[in-house]
């Protein structure tokens, strides 16, 4: 899987020669961030039963580890922004830890910074 396009702050895109999976991040009216990942497989009917397969593991056994991997972004997002907030009202700085470039004043817009930041350097 690799990095096809992305973003920054928005969206990315893998891609995989039979999948691509791609996520989304969006602001709410509440002033957090939704993540939204989808997705897509290209089934070899070519050879049915590893089609068959495929659909099984994909459309069953993926929806229970894509909940427990968006739940465990969305810990670790909420806890980094707990701790910036935090940092910063200590310290006084604006700086974004992971990439030194001045960090978003509103907590959900660091949000979508460190989710990127986690999507991408696998942090």
């Amino acid at each position: 899987m690799r990095v096809d396009s992305f973003e920054v702050g928005s969206w990315m895109l893998w891609t995989k020669p039979d999948s691509t999976w791609s996520w989304r991040l969006t602001p709410t009216a509440s002033g957090g961030t939704h993540l939204v990942a989808r997705i897509h497989a290209v089934y070899d009917w070519s050879h049915p039963p590893m089609a068959v397969l495929g659909i099984v593991l994909m459309e069953f056994s993926d929806f229970a580890r894509m909940r427990r991997m968006l739940r465990g972004i969305k810990s670790r997002a909420e806890a980094t922004a707990r701790n910036n907030t935090t940092r910063a009202a200590d310290s006084g700085t604006t700086r974004c830890e992971l990439c030194a470039s001045e960090a978003p004043q509103s907590i959900a817009a660091r949000d979508r910074v460190r989710l990127i930041h986690v999507a991408i350097e696998g942090r």
